[in-house]
């Protein structure tokens, strides 16, 4: 289980579980192109679907926490200094101005095992973000992240993310979270 404290068709081939990170990079460049030209919110999430199917195959992959797409702006990847954790994430602004946050957490289970990956999804919501519960990956409210610290307490590492929220066209959020498996 995952906490967080407030705080069109595409096929992905690999190669002896090596997911080819070139030709992911290239589709995915053109994919954010077509979301930015379009100007239909229904196409807009067709294509971000298509989004969701390679990164869903891309983060499983051997090469996940130690390769970043370099070209692509759209996409938010950081790492944990510790190398445990990567954090990629990027908003679907619709033409209302409001975002949709897809978020993927891969954990580095270790040498020989596969990435244990959390998926969430946020929304814009009305309400301000609580910092008095515990949120899950079935209620994120959604951010994207740009800097992950991990720190200890009690033998335990949990990661401090720092994001941030655009709620709407008049106003951001920054939201410090803390993270534990």
């Amino acid at each position: 289980i995952c906490n967080i404290l407030i705080f069109t068709f595409i096929s992905v081939s690999s190669v002896n579980g090596q997911v080819n990170n070139q030709n992911i990079s290239s589709i995915l460049e053109s994919l954010y192109a077509r979301i930015n030209k379009s100007k239909v919110d229904a196409e807009r999430l067709r294509i971000n679907d298509s989004l969701i199917l390679i990164i869903d195959s891309y983060s499983l992959s051997d090469s996940a926490i130690d390769h970043s797409f370099s070209n692509l702006r759209n996409l938010g990847q950081i790492t944990s200094p510790d190398k445990r954790v990567k954090i990629i994430a990027w908003n679907l602004i619709l033409l209302d101005g409001t975002s949709r946050y897809f978020c993927y957490l891969i954990r580095n289970e270790g040498r020989g095992k596969q990435n244990k990956v959390f998926k969430l999804t946020g929304i814009k919501r009305p309400e301000t973000i609580r910092t008095d519960i515990l949120y899950s990956s079935n209620d994120w409210y959604g951010a994207l992240y740009y800097d992950i610290r991990p720190f200890k307490t009690n033998k335990q590492t949990y990661y401090v993310l720092l994001g941030i929220d655009y709620y709407s066209l008049n106003v951001t959020r920054k939201i410090i979270d803390v993270l534990s498996f």
